[in-house]
């Protein structure tokens, strides 16, 4: 060995590993935000003696002039969505807006109309596949924390497009978290130290003071990609007090009902008075749908069932299972695409369309008048089947 080599050990490069980085530990959630305040003017409302609207209108005219301003409607400059999108439909083909400058006019014309944007339109949620621009698509409990109570009471309509796997399997804890913060409320507003001012001491209802969601109606929309394996061509079947999913040659089936299906959930929701649900399929899935609208007779949804109050089929309502068509993409194009969520320019999409225009839910047989027959590419495009089913309140006798 020579001396002057320096040992083996001296050449040897100490590897070194590179420093342990803690992972953050998780945060914890931040508590809710207090609800937003009621506007309080600072100035008192100038008496309007001199304009005609308040003059010469009376308030049922000033209503409707309030309700035809204040409904939304697609807005002029929006761009329209593109057609293959899951949630472009009739009724769906851009987004929507609330003109509420009228509301910023006077103080008497706010007075009057500042809660019709709440009860007059239908507040949409999508769970899932929302259009981009949607803020809150699938949660209404974070939706409503953003409105003041007033608005929360006055909040009527409710839409839900939901996917079946989440209406079987989240739809109480949609309404469950929503009673969980109104149940916070009411703590707060029972605190004898409490600040707040949503005090029932004057006579109002809890809608009024502490804005608790009383809606009247609900809807349901299941598409056609909403339900399980529709890409696979699987049938259809749903049964609203099992839990889960369900085969389509198990409907029918007599079985004790289960109180974690979604069709007892409606008990978190008493003030419900009407439950509209819209079936969508393919064309060739007609006889499918049908016996889904025969089954669904049946259907008796409980909302106060200690009081024998049920939810129960509207046979009498003139749209009960009527059936109806619209045009939309061929079930390919749905199936194939990769998702997009942007939306796309109006003269693009429309060049897109082939110049089809607007989709309009079309009645089918003999109900169609002039005009209202559409023929179909079907190299591009696909026939797709809707019907509406209707629920109404009702006191049943024991």
């Amino acid at each position: 060995m020579n001396p002057e080599q320096p040992p083996m050990e001296a050449h040897r490069r100490r590897r070194t590993r590179p420093p342990i980085r803690k992972r953050p530990g998780k945060q914890p959630t931040p508590p809710s935000p207090p609800p937003p305040a009621e506007l309080n003017p600072s100035q008192p409302p100038i008496p309007q003696t001199t304009s005609p609207l308040f003059t010469l209108l009376p308030p049922e005219i000033r209503n409707t002039i309030y309700a035809y301003t204040l409904e939304s409607a697609p807005s002029a400059t929006s761009i329209r969505y593109h057609r293959q999108a899951f949630y472009y439909r009739p009724g769906f083909q851009s987004p929507k807006r609330i003109s509420t400058s009228l509301l910023q006019t006077c103080q008497q014309i706010y007075n009057e109309a500042s809660l019709l944007p709440a009860s007059l339109n239908e507040h949409t949620f999508w769970c899932h596949r929302p259009p981009p621009h949607v803020q809150n698509p699938s949660s209404p409990f974070d939706y409503f924390q953003r409105m003041t109570p007033r608005q929360r009471g006055a909040v009527r309509d409710l839409h839900f497009f939901t996917q079946q796997y989440f209406l079987e399997g989240n739809w109480g804890n949609v309404w469950k978290s929503i009673r969980d913060y109104e149940d916070q409320l009411r703590a707060v507003a029972q605190n004898p130290d409490s600040q707040s001012q949503h005090s029932t001491a004057d006579g109002k209802t809890e809608n009024e003071t502490l804005g608790i969601l009383a809606p009247k109606t609900v809807t349901i929309t299941l598409r056609h990609s909403d339900w399980w394996f529709w890409e696979h061509n699987e049938p259809m079947g749903i049964d609203p007090f099992q839990p889960g999913r369900i085969l389509a040659r198990d409907m029918g089936r007599a079985s004790s009902p289960d109180r974690r299906a979604w069709g007892n959930q409606f008990t978190l929701v008493p003030s419900l008075e009407t439950l509209i649900l819209e079936f969508e399929t393919v064309m060739r899935k007609r006889d499918q749908m049908d016996r889904i609208v025969e089954i669904a007779r049946g259907w008796r949804f409980p909302l106060v069932p200690e009081e024998g109050v049920f939810l129960v089929a509207d046979e009498e309502w003139e749209g009960w299972g009527k059936g109806y068509r619209w045009i939309g993409v061929r079930e390919g194009a749905l199936n194939g695409r990769r998702l997009r969520l942007e939306v796309e320019g109006a003269g693009e999409d429309e060049e897109n369309d082939g110049n089809r225009g607007v989709p309009r839910l079309l009645p089918l047989g003999g109900d169609q008048r002039e005009g209202e027959r559409v023929e179909i590419d079907p190299a591009t495009e696909g026939e797709y089947y809707v019907v509406f089913l209707r629920w109404k309140k009702v006191k049943v006798d024991a």
